[in-house]
């Protein structure tokens, strides 16, 4: 076999195969170079662990590996095409952008009311105050959380 068919076979590079070669790997046998990968202690030369990989596997699950995963790729695009799929940037900024309403409406509410509000009331009438204010903090979030944009943002592809 050539380099190119024995490497989709063990799943691993081509370089790695031509290493393997020079250093005499039985490679057209899978049972004798899985003896061979262990007796160096490289089951996994890309790790250098014992762990069973690709690299010991047969050619059909490594291939059966390999497509799956073009698989999942294929899907994440059409994902991201259909607009379905989030930039990790626009996801970040709506959550500053949150933060940033949370923290505005808590000093709001809490630094710059609470204080003249709790002035000789009791403490059920602060606490009726804080509860209201903490609802009108939700509502003010699902508002800025929900307009159309929201979390919109130019993303570079």
């Amino acid at each position: 076999m050539k380099n190119p068919q024995l490497a989709t076979k063990y799943g691993v590079s081509i370089r790695t195969i031509t290493s393997w070669r020079r250093r005499g790997a039985p490679l057209e046998s899978s049972s004798k170079m899985k003896a061979w990968l262990e007796a160096r202690n490289v089951a996994n030369p890309r790790t250098k662990t014992t762990e069973p990989t690709s690299a010991t596997a047969s050619g059909a699950e490594a291939r059966r590996r390999y497509y799956n995963a073009q698989a999942a790729r294929q899907e994440l695009f059409l994902a991201r095409d259909k607009g379905r799929l989030l930039d990790a940037g626009v996801v970040a900024d709506g959550i500053a952008r949150g933060m940033a309403t949370l923290f505005a409406e808590l000093e709001r509410a809490f630094v710059d009311r609470l204080p003249a509000v709790a002035k000789g009331r009791s403490e059920a009438e602060v606490r009726d105050f804080a509860v209201k204010s903490i609802e009108g903090l939700k509502v003010a979030l699902r508002e800025a959380w929900s307009k159309p944009g929201a979390f919109d943002r130019e993303v570079a592809r």
